[in-house]
Formats: structure tokens, C-alpha cells, sequence
């Protein structure tokens, strides 16, 4: 789920303008959610500064591959460095106004099976690996597919049968079956990012060293203390205003909340429950709870008596008090669900509460 903060600089009349897209917060309870402490940090300091601080929930991380992150402090960097052919629209998980990211435009054919993607031409990878070209999303598809991998999100591509590249900016993508929502699948998250097929072949080893098109550039790495990227002068969506972004590792949620208080950082990540929902609030700040989250489903085994009596299922469907459910939870971070959403959508394991200024 994506979120893109916009802070105006009052002196300069210039926005202050982040990515912080979190869809997959792999914690236990949550949502993301964005809390401005207006009265602690003001924004316009952060534009002046070009600088933006942000505490995770994390005592470190595991990897920065793309294809095999799930945690905080990993998709923030991830998010930041790495873009999909198309993407959410900002603040939102939905296969609903999907937007251009990599690809500038996209068809299916009359078959229903084969897809057509038009490229972005003069996008640049970091560090110098060249043009963005249709070898690349090629490269990229095919290496979350293929078992040796071993990416976690390969079952999301089991409906991609080829893929083919027709010119350096066109891609084909042929399908198995047909499937409306194969550009779901290839947004800017998870099995969707694409990588650099000329990094890969250099060597580099995307783990420890993030080579994206995105809007920040990774730089430094502290094991147990932080990550640094700077801002892509070069991104084709324009420079962003702020220049250096960190992400501090900070696995206490107490720690996180009085960084943020005393000015230490202008974003930080909380379990969103109620109660840290509300004291946030009461706080002076603004939260911005996002969601698809985690889905907490009944699933019924049809073939066990009396399960597979569809009024004994209709009885127990009818039983359960959702309204007193969300109120239990917090009305500010949970939702009563019909039915379980999409399996793309599901794999968002976990909703976190973001903070920032």
C-alpha cells in the first residue's frame, strides 16, 4: 500500500515528497498509518533539512532482494529504490485505477491470454547498469518464476505461461488462462519489482545491494543501526525534494514513539491497536491507518458432518457479532469483512501503524 507524504515548504513554496509504501507489514496485528506530530516537528524543518528519518520495527534486516523481502526496514528501503511496470494508486491497494509506472501502457489481446506492455524509454538504472529495457522485465519475471529461485511469491506468476521480448520497449506476456488481473500482479510490489539483468549478470548481489529506477539510491548499511539512501537526481519522475532518507532500526515500540516525540526521527512504524491509535492523537498528531490488512477467516471443511450442510454453515456465518468484534479491536483498526479478499491482495501479511511529520 502505498504512502506518499506531501509537506509544503512555506519558504520555498516547494513540496517535501517521499515514497513510504508498505503493503506487506509481516507483523502479528496491524495497519499502516501515518501520524504527523505537528506539534513536535514541524514540516517545513524536515524540507529545509532534505532529510527524512524513519524508525522501523526492527533489530536489523535479512535481505534488501526484492523478490524475497517480507519485513520492516526492508520495504521501506525496497519501495524507495524499486518500481513495477505499473503501480497502486498512492495510498491505496486496490487492482482498481491501477496507474503507469515502468510501462506506460498496456492491452490484452482478443484471445484474452496475451498482453501487451509498453515500456518507459530513458529510464536509468543506479549505479550506472544502463537503460531500463524490456530485457529487464523479462529477466525479472522469469527469475521470480523459476523454482531454483525459490522466491516466495512465485505462485503469483503460476498463470504466466511466456514471456517475450517483442523490441527494447515492448514485453508480451502470455497467459495460461485468462486472467483480468495479471497487471495486479506485476504493481510495484513483491513478485512485481522489477531488477537489473545487467547487475545480475555483473555480479552484484541484490541482497546487500539494491540496483533500482526508484526515487532514492541505496548508500549505506549499519548493521544493527540503520540504512541510509540518498535522492535520484536522475529519476524520470523528477527529483525528489527530500535528499537523504534513513531508516533507523528500533524494535521497541516505546523507543520508536519517543524518538518521534523529542524530534530524533519524523516517521516511525507502531502496532496499529486502538489505544496507540488514540494517545497519537491525543498527541496533536494526524493518523493515516491503511489498509488491506491482515483477514482473520473462518474456513469450513465441507466434507465433515455437519459442515457439509450448507444451513448448519449459513447458522454459523450468522452467529458471529461482527460489529462487536471491530468494536473490541478498535473501530479505527479493524473492519468486518463478507468474504476474504483476492490472494494477491491477502498476502499483505500484516497492517502496521506508520508515523511521520
Amino acid at each position: 500500500m502505498a504512502i506518499r507524504s506531501h509537506k509544503q515548504n512555506q519558504k520555498k513554496g516547494t513540496k517535501m515528497q517521499f515514497n513510504i509504501t508498505r503493503r506487506n507489514f509481516n507483523l502479528a496485528l496491524g495497519t499502516v498509518a501515518l501520524v504527523a506530530p505537528s506539534g513536535f516537528v514541524r514540516a517545513a524543518e524536515v524540507a529545509d533539512k532534505q532529510t527524512l528519518r524513519y524508525g522501523a520495527a526492527t533489530d536489523d534486516i535479512t535481505t534488501l532482494d526484492p523478490h524475497f523481502a517480507v519485513s520492516s526496514g526492508e520495504l521501506e528501503v525496497i519501495d524507495a529504490c524499486y518500481e513495477g511496470l505499473l503501480k497502486f494508486p498512492d495510498g491505496q491497494v486496490t487492482s482498481n485505477g491501477l496507474e503507469p509506472g515502468l510501462a506506460t501502457e498496456w492491452n490484452v489481446g482478443n484471445d484474452g491470454l496475451t498482453w501487451t506492455f509498453k515500456l518507459r524509454k530513458g529510464v536509468q538504472w543506479h549505479d550506472g547498469h544502463g537503460e531500463f529495457t524490456a530485457e529487464d522485465v523479462k529477466f525479472s519475471l522469469e527469475r521470480v518464476k523459476d523454482a531454483k529461485t525459490a522466491s516466495p511469491f512465485s505462485d503469483s506468476f503460476a498463470v504466466i505461461a511466456s514471456i517475450s521480448v517483442v523490441d527494447p520497449y515492448t514485453v508480451q506476456i502470455k497467459t495460461s488462462e485468462v486472467e483480468p488481473s495479471l497487471p495486479a500482479l506485476l504493481v510495484n510490489y513483491q513478485a512485481g519489482y522489477i531488477v537489473s539483468k545487467r547487475a545480475a549478470d555483473a555480479g552484484i548481489d541484490f541482497k546487500t545491494r539494491p540496483i533500482g529506477t526508484g526515487p532514492f539510491i541505496y548508500k549505506e548499511y549499519r548493521p544493527r543501526e540503520s540504512e541510509t539512501l540518498f535522492g535520484n537526481s536522475a529519476y524520470w519522475g523528477g527529483a525528489p525534494t527530500v535528499q537523504q532518507f534513513t531508516v533507523l532500526f528500533m524494535s521497541d515500540d516505546s523507543t520508536r514513539e519517543l524518538a518521534l516525540r523529542s524530534g530524533d526521527v519524523e516517521a516511525i512504524e507502531l502496532p496499529a491497536r486502538q489505544d496507540a491509535v488514540d494517545r497519537m492523537r491525543e498527541a496533536g498528531m494526524t493518523v493515516d491507518l491503511m489498509s488491506p490488512a491482515n483477514t482473520f477467516s473462518m474456513l469450513f471443511n465441507l466434507k465433515q458432518k455437519p459442515l457439509d450442510d450448507i444451513k448448519v454453515r449459513r447458522a454459523l456465518a450468522g452467529a458471529i457479532d461482527r460489529a462487536t468484534l471491530v468494536k473490541f479491536l478498535g473501530k479505527d483498526v479493524a473492519a468486518a469483512e463478507v468474504s476474504p479478499p483476492a490472494n494477491w491482495l491477502s498476502g499483505a501479511h500484516g497492517r502496521r501503524a506508520l508515523c511521520t511529520v
